[in-house]
């Protein structure tokens, strides 16, 4: 369990269907795929270098999503939740791990078949 101090209350952060869907919200996406695509091109963070205030914001995000999955009444916005990641940074590759863990793990020789393609198997 992961948790962290928003405007001096403390809120779990849980990530899963409900927060993708909030996610898909917030950023006007249709898909989970999409999701993937937008943090895959949007916040690839390199060593030794600050993250950009987009990614900051992607980050905010992503981690509201996961709040707001439990607390879907809060008043805060993603702004919050980076000022109070700013003052915890070791929250962020916990964070980060939390929702790559929580992802749907897809066997992709099951899903398309042992040929690699979709559809039924040839043969």
């Amino acid at each position: 369990m992961i948790t962290i101090i928003v405007q001096g209350q403390e809120y779990e952060v849980k990530f899963g269907f409900k927060a993708n869907r909030i996610l898909t919200k917030i950023w006007g996406l249709k898909t989970m795929g999409g999701i993937g695509k937008k943090l895959g091109s949007e916040l690839i963070l390199k060593p030794n270098t600050e993250p950009t205030m987009d990614q900051l914001s992607l980050i905010g995000d992503l981690t509201l999503s996961g709040i707001k999955s439990l607390n879907p009444k809060v008043k805060f916005d993603s702004d919050d939740v980076v000022d109070a990641l700013l003052n915890d940074m070791e929250k962020l590759p916990q964070i980060f791990e939390l929702y790559i863990n929580s992802q749907p793990k897809i066997d992709q020789n099951k899903a398309k078949g042992e040929n690699g393609v979709r559809g039924k198997k040839k043969g």
